[in-house]
């Protein structure tokens, strides 16, 4: 097929728009094939974790969830009603007698001071597999992490953070995990 050039040296009219359109066609049929793959892996990715939740799980287990919560991290309970679920009958008891029922994570977030070992001691007989600790002065937390890791709270992990640029202040986030 022969091309003729216009008086630019171009080719004609027709073969340009020919080679764009099909550059686009081509360019967007790529863009809904990349899309498509996308989206195919996401679902293969959901698929997966909930085939691994269904393995893993136990009948055993529950979740508790506050009511009109739509998520797990959404949904905090209070102590009393912590409590009331560890009075019930059906939660399984260990050979020591104690309920098997604790909460899973506790988050403090104290003021300066720390917390006050009234605190610390209900935290401790909370029993849960995670603390994580929000401490806006290092000497409160140094304190309070030992308290807690006599009473079975051993720290993981501490990170300081510089939320306060230029001031002496600094920011931390401890984690720790149930030893005993």
């Amino acid at each position: 097929m022969a091309v003729r050039a216009d008086a630019t040296g171009q080719p004609a009219t027709a073969a340009r728009n020919w080679y764009a359109r099909s550059t686009d066609e081509v360019t967007t049929a790529l863009g809904v094939a990349f899309t498509v793959s996308i989206l195919i892996g996401a679902l293969a990715l959901a698929a997966g974790f909930q085939a691994a939740l269904l393995r893993t799980g136990s009948d055993d287990n529950v979740i508790v969830l506050r009511k009109g919560a739509d998520s797990e991290i959404s949904s905090g309970i209070t102590r009393d009603a912590a409590n009331i679920l560890r009075a019930h009958p059906e939660v399984a008891v260990s050979p020591d007698g104690r309920p098997l029922a604790s909460a899973e994570v506790v988050v403090l977030n104290p003021p300066r001071a720390g917390c006050a070992p009234e605190v610390v001691a209900a935290v401790a007989r909370l029993r849960p597999r995670l603390v994580a600790y929000l401490s806006c002065h290092p000497g409160t937390l140094a304190r309070d992490l030992a308290t807690l890791d006599t009473l079975g709270l051993a720290p993981i992990e501490v990170r300081p953070y510089d939320m306060l640029p230029h001031t002496p202040h600094v920011e931390a986030v401890a984690l720790l995990e149930r030893s005993v």
